[in-house]
């Protein structure tokens, strides 16, 4: 980065540089698809959860698979 861009850089208000970081930061993970963004999510709520919470959340899935095949004949 030159000496001149150093200087614009930091002769910007903080506001629009909070606006500049704020926009970098959702350009790096913005999704290119509907899909994919629900992808990214899902994969990040995976990551979040604890082996016991996978679990849980499996079973869950299939007692409510379980109704629904009770429910329609």
């Amino acid at each position: 980065m030159s000496i001149r861009e150093q200087l614009a850089q930091l002769l910007r208000s903080p506001k629009r540089r909070e606006q500049e970081r704020r926009i970098a930061v959702q350009e790096k993970g913005q999704a290119k698809s509907p899909a994919e963004e629900v992808s990214q999510r899902e994969t990040r709520r995976l990551a979040g959860m604890t082996e016991e919470d996978r679990a849980w959340e499996q079973a869950a899935l299939h007692r409510h698979q379980t109704t629904q095949d009770q429910v329609v004949p």
